[in-house]
């Protein structure tokens, strides 16, 4: 079941407004029971009895109004505070609920990520982390409504700016430093795969679309969608929750477990992934454009079988910021 967090500004003319109305209903009110009280009293004349008509009139215009100005308010409020959603997605084997859900979650990522105006001035900012297994055995429908979540990614590549950071351990950085042309395909899973090849082809093209990969520090993955009016820490986040798979290749690997869509356009929650995205692709942190000769071939950790990795060395398990052992590091 999706929960939802809503934070909401105080507005003084809402509150302004809102009293306004109170208080002419409330006159109308008034004088309305004031006329009709006349007219029981002192048997009314025909001028006073269209008066009476035309204060109910009035007064039901009046009701239709403040309630359409209430909707509009709560509308107005729910865009402007701070709202955080979740939506889960259970881990497992494929079913009819987990469809359900993997439709109302990828739905809610892809509102994320069409929000992002084609001014020119807009951003989105991503960050990978782990081998991330995309789908189950079985899940057809999860994997049509992932693929359709990233087609609209796809769809703003060359319309806004686009930058996608990978974090990889000290190992498969050591892979690439020593190998540039070094496929890394193993470590990202296969719907992704895809995606990363279109963000490449825009940057050849000269579109504003980069993928590096850097030396991991946070062990987390999340989407940033920024317009020109959110400022420098506002926008909306896509924040995913994982957890790790037993019997994979690689100890790192992970699955998704639920999302959170957070709305922030005063930067209260957002401007600190702002920060560590900014913190990633800093000049000094080691770090390696993608190219098309990295991304060739496809995914073993998505495989229903046992693969073998592509570099046969055992590996422990790593996060973020953990140097390789020295049984993991070839000579130069």
């Amino acid at each position: 079941m999706r929960r939802t967090w809503l934070f909401f500004r105080k507005s003084p003319l809402v509150a302004v407004l809102g009293a306004g109305i109170a208080f002419t209903l409330a006159v109308l009110g008034q004088a309305l029971v004031g006329q009709l009280g006349q007219n029981v009293a002192d048997k009314a004349t025909t001028q006073s009895t269209w008066l009476t008509v035309v204060l109910i009139f009035i007064l039901i215009v009046a009701i239709a109004i403040l309630a359409s100005l209430r909707g509009s308010v709560e509308e107005l409020t729910r865009r402007a505070g701070l709202s955080i959603q979740y939506y889960p997605l259970d881990p497992g084997q494929h079913s009819p609920e987990r469809d359900e859900k993997a439709r109302a979650l990828y739905a809610a990522a892809r509102m994320v990520i069409e929000s992002a105006k084609e001014d020119g001035d807009s951003r989105i900012y991503a960050v990978n982390s782990f081998v991330e297994v995309g789908v189950q055995p079985g899940d057809v429908h999860v994997k049509d409504h992932s693929l359709r979540y990233l087609e609209s990614l796809n769809r703003k590549l060359g319309k806004v700016t686009y930058h996608r950071i990978v974090q990889l351990s000290h190992f498969d950085m050591n892979r690439l430093e020593r190998h540039p042309d070094e496929s890394i395909s193993e470590l990202v899973a296969e719907n992704y795969l895809a995606h990363y090849r279109e963000i490449v082809k825009a940057g050849q093209q000269g579109k504003e679309a980069v993928l590096e990969a850097v030396l991991g520090k946070y062990p987390t993955c999340f989407v940033l969608v920024q317009n020109a009016a959110d400022g420098k820490y506002g926008g909306r986040l896509i924040w995913q929750m994982h957890q790790h798979v037993d019997g994979r290749p690689r100890e790192d690997t992970v699955e998704l477990t639920g999302i959170y869509i957070i709305n922030d356009p005063d930067g209260i929650f957002i401007g600190t992934f702002v920060r560590w995205f900014n913190d990633l692709r800093a000049a000094q942190r080691p770090r390696r454009h993608l190219t098309l000769a990295n991304l060739n071939g496809t995914a073993p950790v998505e495989r229903t079988t046992t693969a073998t990795p592509a570099t046969p060395r055992p590996r422990r398990p790593w996060w973020p910021g953990r140097r390789a052992p020295a049984d993991q590091v070839e000579e130069r």
